[in-house]
Parts: C-alpha cells; structure tokens; sequence
C-alpha cells in the first residue's frame, strides 16, 4: 500500500469547466487527426501535458473521438450514464456563451472530457466503486479505494529485498525504467528506501512462466516485515541463501514473523536464527576434521552418558522453541517414541530432522478468535 498510502485524496477534486474551454483556435485536418490516432494509445494526463507542445497538438488533443476512446479503456459500464451527466452539466454552464460558435464546435469533445476525468478520479479501477477513501497513485496513474490497495495484486517490494530474494539489479531496473517510489524506510530512522511493484519486479526476472505464476504474491504489510526480519538477519551475520531458505520454510520463526503470527520481536528472532545459522555451519567444519571417514556408511548408534542425554534434550527442546512449538504438550520421556530415541542415542537422524518431524505433528493451527473470546470483547 505504499503507493496508496502516498497518493492524493480524491473525495475534494472537482474539475472547472471553465478551465476547459478552449483558448486557441482549433484547426482540424487530416494531420491533426492523425496524431489523435497515435494519443489514443497515451495516458490523459499524458495528453492535455502535450497540448501545450504546439498547436498541431493542441489541435489533436480536441478531437472528440479521442477522449471518446480513452473513455472506454477506463470503463465500459459506466459511459451512458456519466455522459447523461456531463451532457446535464454542460448545457446548464453554456447558456452563458451562446454568442461563441467555437464552444458548440467543441462540446462533445468538453462533454467527454468530463467522462474520462470522472472515470479516472471518482471511481476505483479495480472495482469501479465511488467511495470517500479513494486515493489517486502516482505510480500507476489511476484512482484505488482503500480495499483494492490490500490486495497482493497491487503489493510492492523493496529494492532490497528484490535484489536478494530474485536476484534483481539495480541496473536492470534503471535499463527498464521501472516507476518507484522513495519512501522511508521501515525500520531506520532518516534513512529512505525505493520500492517496486511486484509485479513489475518479476517481469524482469528469468524463470520458468509456470514456477513465475506459482510465486504468491505478498501484501504490503507482510513485505514491511519482511524487509525489517531481513535486516536484523543481515545484521547478526547471516548471508542471504540461508534468510532466503527459512523465510521461505513454513513455520519457521521469520516466516511466522513475516506472516504476523510471531509475538517475538524481529531483533530477538534474528539473534535465535544466528544459533542455527552458526551450529550449521560448524557441520562442514566438523566433517573436514574426519577426512578419512566413509561419508556413505550409516551412523552407528551410540552409548551416551546422561550428560550427555541432557545436553540434546536442551538442544531439542530450544530448537523446537524456535520453531513455535510449545514443547509443555510434549512427552519427552516416551520410550517408544521418537525423541527418547534421538535423546538416548538410538537414532541415526540428526536434530533437524528430528526437529522437523516432531513439528509436522504438532505445528500450531490458526484458527481465529474463538466466539467466546469475541462475546467477552463485546461485553467489555
């Protein structure tokens, strides 16, 4: 919603039909006529910006079935009775220039004219509602209401995050000349940051169009959190490929955080994600001690002492914490199950996959606020 959010309200914009009286004299021909061909394919603002070029082009932007044109590119619905309106409307304002021939020569372009302005500022191009909180972008030119700029359609991404979650550079973007915004950024004070739609950010990324239309679009809310979880990630030490894979792993806490179902804050998350991103990579480091040793062997099993025993307990048990599970449900002294094996050094699995399956059978569900919870809300 960052383009929404520094739109222009639109609830006080009315336009002046006085202002839209011609003010040079209009010559058409089949050259004039010609260039009203070529605006139909420009935006409105675009053109009435291109009336003052010359007065080729100030004679092309009055060409009635221009505006008619880009009438109809807005909406198709609406055109009857918006012009009724407008037709009402100018009718009563040009009783008082009777005695001027080049008004009558130009009331249906004025009469369309007021079509398209009403079309591109009172009325969303989503979903072509007239509401009080409709914005005008100043990225895509159009009029959006409050609930349409929700939707994961309209979401925007970070430079940043664009250029480490797609590999998006800079250059490209300038090459391509991508419309962004310079915002501030959500999480450093005094500091900006320039943001992209979505959408056109994946129109420069070489993938597969099957894995491209799979790729789920987020809101403008969870691409904030994202951009802050990323941060501190990067803060603590973490490089990219491995943010990338547990923001991507459902569950895990910078997902959950990015998703809002995390209560932690993202400076506290980052410091856990940094115990598990320093113990994997000490993995390799243990691996190359033992040269020697047959990778493809099977672990053998092995006796612990209960020091021992207790220390993957904790290591479990902290892991499983990070992952959001509330390990008070979970009976950690069953003999047959699972973690009595990984404990007591009769499983082959490591602590991820251990971690993981546990997760799988006891992964939280959101299910909402329960009706009791929101009886007690009314009642207070």
């Amino acid at each position: 919603m960052f383009d929404y959010q520094y739109g222009k309200s639109t609830a006080k914009y009315k336009e002046k039909l006085k202002d839209m009286l011609p003010r040079l004299e209009i010559l058409m021909n089949h050259q004039s006529k010609g260039l009203s061909l070529a605006f139909e394919f420009l935006h409105g603002l675009e053109i009435f910006s291109l009336a003052s070029v010359s007065k080729k082009f100030y004679s092309a932007t009055w060409n009635t079935s221009l505006w008619r044109e880009l009438s109809k590119q807005l909406s198709n619905e609406k055109l009857d009775f918006l012009y009724t309106l407008a037709n009402r409307r100018f009718d009563d304002f040009v009783e008082k220039f009777k005695n001027q021939p080049i008004i009558a020569q130009c009331s249906g372009t004025i009469k369309w004219r007021i079509v398209y302005i009403t079309l591109l500022y009172k009325f969303c191009m989503k979903c072509e509602t007239s509401e009080n909180r409709l914005r005008f972008l100043p990225i895509l030119q159009r009029t959006l209401c409050f609930k349409c700029a929700r939707n994961p359609e309209f979401s925007m991404i970070s430079l940043e995050n664009a250029q480490s979650e797609f590999g998006v550079k800079k250059d490209d973007i300038e090459l391509y000349q991508l419309d962004g915004l310079r915002v501030p950024h959500t999480h450093e004070s005094g500091k900006h940051m320039f943001v992209y739609y979505t959408k056109d950010i994946l129109s420069l990324v070489r993938m597969d169009p099957e894995k491209k239309k799979n790729i789920k679009l987020r809101t403008n809310i969870e691409e904030k959190r994202r951009t802050e979880i990323v941060y501190y990630m990067q803060k603590e030490g973490i490089d990219h490929d491995f943010i990338n894979k547990y923001l991507n792993i459902e569950g895990t806490l910078p997902h959950n955080y990015m998703l809002g179902r995390s209560r932690q804050s993202a400076h506290k998350i980052a410091q856990s994600m940094f115990k598990i991103y320093k113990n994997e990579k000490e993995k390799p480091l243990k691996t190359l001690e033992n040269p020697d040793e047959n990778l493809d062997e099977p672990k053998k099993k092995v006796k612990l002492s209960e020091d021992e025993k207790l220390q993957r307990k904790l290591e479990l048990i902290e892991r499983l914490t990070l992952m959001g599970i509330n390990t008070d449900d979970i009976n950690f002294e069953e003999k047959k199950g699972l973690i009595y094996m990984y404990i007591t050094g009769r499983l082959s699995r490591d602590l991820g996959y251990v971690a993981g399956a546990i997760w799988k059978q006891y992964k939280p569900v959101f299910t909402g606020v329960s009706g009791k919870t929101t009886q007690r809300i009314k009642d207070l």
